[in-house]
């Protein structure tokens, strides 16, 4: 992965149910059952998901797990004008 580039969603867990497909997800910026996603990073064979609450969820990363990356959002401050 270039340096310009972040991991932005990860879906795991993935099970069939009643011939459906169902699966977990964190997408940064998208609200989860812990709190909003800030930041995915993987190492060591490791994933970690770091929320806004400051709460972390690390798994492993195997077959069952994908991961879709995409160029750095640039982050722009908010003003009151």
């Amino acid at each position: 992965m270039k340096k310009t580039e972040e991991i932005y969603c990860v879906i795991f867990n993935k099970v069939v149910r009643e011939g459906k497909l169902i699966a977990d997800n964190y997408t940064l910026g998208m609200l989860s059952a812990f709190g909003v996603p800030e930041l995915i990073t993987i190492k060591d064979n490791k994933i970690t998901v770091t929320f806004d609450n400051k709460t972390k969820h690390t798994f492993h990363y195997n077959n069952d797990v994908e991961i879709f990356i995409r160029e750095k959002e640039e982050k722009t401050e908010k003003t009151n004008q």
